[in-house]
């Protein structure tokens, strides 16, 4: 260690004694009998880490899967050299990794990652104090499950999260050749459950967390159960099930086989005819912390029913069209705590009690086919009734009867579909002309140039759908209240685009074009973002990919 200033010190004290004699007459007055102190003294600092941060794509949303790198700036007063600087990449405070980069886990999903670098040095003081990042939290990556043809024998399910890498055969569930499709699906804790049709057990429950170990049959020998109509209530889901002794149930599942079951049997069989009732459950509905839905009894015909979970909670809520015949139910959403639906043509809202159980009674409305939120305060309420009603279309709501207004009605033959909300505005078509609604700016009108608009979705807060013209189907965006062309697949007239899904920050669909035949293709919402995904069918011929059970539907 230098000591500078003492150095100095004695070199002046010896030109002060001459010639070193010890003669006191010659001692200088001004030097001290004891030996001196050092004075001033400095130590060695320690090494310092600046500018800690993590680089990662922050144009982009974060995923499980991405890597992060970890950056710094080291540096050291006396230039002592770095010597091995210590990297600890915590999530929620714990130690996952040690290195420069850090491969985002599944677990890690809605935790706090930061990266916390200790300078290190080969000389002087070692070690300095910990300095972390700022934190980020990443999303997790979603897949989906989809069955595809890969060769002209063989259909099979896949899974991707819309990387080709991730893009994979999970599971052949299907003994006998190409049949073999997913008629529902419902994610639930990062994994997903089927409705697996085959030919060897109909229409069976399945799952797939999106790896080849964890994709199965839940119970084999619930052949024909034909799940369908999930939600997820309590850390289980709730679903409509069919099996021969009990007829079409309720039933639940935690995703295990042990843990499926018939929930309760609302329509009990005449056990010595040994025949099977069927309640039919549907429209199961989630709100103020109750499972709400329709279901037939033969005391009371389809009619309101309510759950907290628990089959001794399981009661009608309330019969609505007193007697035998029941109540026509249909078109269940949830909204600010409430469900709202169609009973008998009417609109009818529900809290989970019977005293809370009441008609929203708005002249002209009648006939409530869909609900959408548009914002936390207001929804779209879709009534088509082919001009049998002068004042069907849609209407704008918060839920009461003063706060229910009509915002554009359509006559004669014309139906309104395609409800979809991006960044708080309403778009929707008519007569395959496209129109928008904001609570501030009313209705307008976007294009009317396609003679087919289908599949209005929401990236990103932004419009994307796809359209035929005359040189066939091409996808879409709206920016601005202008339509702006993204790409066509193909330019052949006959091919098409079809089944548009959002998957993390890109979209997933069917598209066919001359190389490639029909397969799956993804888009950024860019031009040269938009391609094919995965060619599972080599060469021309036609995959045929099915997303149906993710958007429109399945025809069994």
């Amino acid at each position: 260690m230098k000591k500078g200033i003492i150095t100095a010190f004695t070199f002046s004290l010896l030109a002060a004694c001459g010639s070193g004699s010890s003669n006191s007459e010659n001692k200088p007055t001004n030097v001290p009998d004891k030996p001196i102190e050092p004075i001033d003294k400095v130590e060695n600092q320690k090494p310092i880490a600046q500018a800690v941060s993590i680089i990662f794509n922050e144009s982009k949303t974060l995923y499980t899967g991405d890597t992060l790198e970890g950056t710094y700036q080291y540096t050291d007063n006396e230039n002592d050299p770095e010597g091995n600087t210590q990297l600890r990449w915590l999530v929620d405070g714990i130690e996952k990794g040690t290195s420069e980069t850090y491969t985002i886990k599944n677990e890690d999903a809605d935790k706090k990652i930061t990266l916390e670098v200790t300078p290190i040095a080969t000389t002087g003081t070692i070690e300095g104090s910990p300095v972390s990042s700022n934190d980020v939290t990443p999303t997790l990556k979603e897949f989906i499950p989809y069955t595809t043809a890969i060769n002209g024998l063989e259909r099979v399910t896949f899974v991707t999260d819309g990387t080709e890498s991730g893009t994979k055969l999970v599971k052949d569930f299907s003994i006998e050749e190409n049949k073999e499709s997913i008629i529902n699906a419902f994610s639930f804790k990062s994994q997903w459950l089927l409705g697996i049709d085959t030919a060897d057990y109909g229409t069976s429950l399945a799952i797939t967390d999106g790896t080849q170990a964890g994709t199965d049959h839940i119970n084999i020998e619930l052949t024909n159960l034909f799940p369908s109509g999930f939600v997820e209530f309590q850390g289980k889901v709730f679903f409509r099930g069919t099996q021969p002794d009990s007829g079409t149930e309720l039933w639940v599942t935690d995703g295990t086989s042990e843990g499926t079951e018939l929930f309760l049997d609302l329509a009990p069989g005449n056990i010595a005819a040994e025949q099977a009732y069927n309640s039919y459950p549907r429209y199961l509905t989630v709100a103020n912390n109750k499972l709400i839905f329709s279901a037939y009894s033969r005391s009371y015909g389809t009619e309101l029913w309510v759950s907290d979970g628990t089959p001794a909670g399981t009661t009608m809520l309330k019969d609505i069209n007193v007697g035998l015949d029941g109540s026509n139910l249909s078109g269940f959403y949830a909204f600010n705590d409430k469900v709202f639906f169609n009973a008998d043509s009417q609109t009818y809202v529900t809290d989970g009690t019977p005293e809370g159980t009441k008609a929203l009674l708005v002249d002209n409305l009648s006939n409530p086919n869909q609900f959408l939120k548009i914002n936390d305060s207001q929804m779209v309420i879709l009534a088509n009734n082919l001009g049998s009603n002068p004042r069907s279309g849609l209407w704008i709501s918060d839920g009461t009867e003063d706060g229910t207004e009509l915002i554009d009605t359509q006559n004669g033959n014309q139906k309104i579909y395609n409800l979809t909300i991006a960044n708080e505005t309403l778009y929707y078509t008519a007569d395959n002309i496209i129109y928008s609604y904001h609570p501030e700016e009313g209705t307008k009108l976007i294009s009317d140039r396609f003679s087919l608009v289908n599949n209005l979705l929401s990236l990103n807060d932004q419009l994307y759908f796809h359209a035929r013209n005359r040189n066939g189907s091409a996808l879409y965006t709206v920016t601005n209240n202008s339509v702006a062309f993204i790409k066509q697949p193909s330019q052949d007239s006959s091919a098409y685009i079809e089944d548009l899904y959002v998957l993390n920050d890109s979209i997933v669909f069917k598209g066919s074009d001359e190389a490639y035949g029909i397969e799956l293709w993804i888009s950024d919402g860019s031009e040269s973002g938009t391609h094919i995904l995965q060619d599972t069918f080599p060469g021309p011929e036609h995959a045929y990919p099915a997303l149906c059970h993710l958007t429109s539907g399945c025809r069994r």
